[in-house]
């Protein structure tokens, strides 16, 4: 029964880890070969505890706003490639050129950054 115990701080530490990485790759599909060090510097902060906050914000920001039960705007982006898949989505003009130069490390495919027509964020073209 003892060992039982001193594990479930274990267990909830590991559970509260896999939600992060759940939803950093449901925003961020393109970091999934990322380790856990290399996704702080990526987003240029220490903990885990920090890139949990910095998620919920993104999503706190680009969640629909409702008023009187009516989508205010288009906040949801529905860009896609020419390939008709949805684009990938950066909060920043700033992150959106940190993928470029991660991407140009191993591509050498000229990509350059735009605004989202919807005001969502940034994508990357390769026009």
């Amino acid at each position: 029964m003892q060992l039982k115990i001193s594990l479930q701080p274990l267990k909830n530490e590991f559970a509260k880890k896999e939600g992060i990485f759940k939803t950093l790759y449901s925003l961020y599909p393109d970091l999934r070969g990322y380790s856990e060090a290399e996704l702080l510097d990526y987003f240029e902060i220490q903990t885990l505890e920090a890139l949990h906050q910095h998620l919920q914000n993104i999503q706190k920001n680009h969640a629909p706003q409702l008023d009187n039960g009516e989508l205010q705007g288009s906040s949801l982006c529905n860009c896609t490639d020419s390939k008709g898949q949805p684009k990938d989505l950066y909060e920043t003009e700033a992150y959106a050129h940190r993928e470029i130069n991660a991407i140009m490390v191993h591509a050498k495919t000229k990509l350059s950054v735009y605004p989202c027509p919807s005001g969502c964020g940034w994508h990357l073209t390769k026009r």
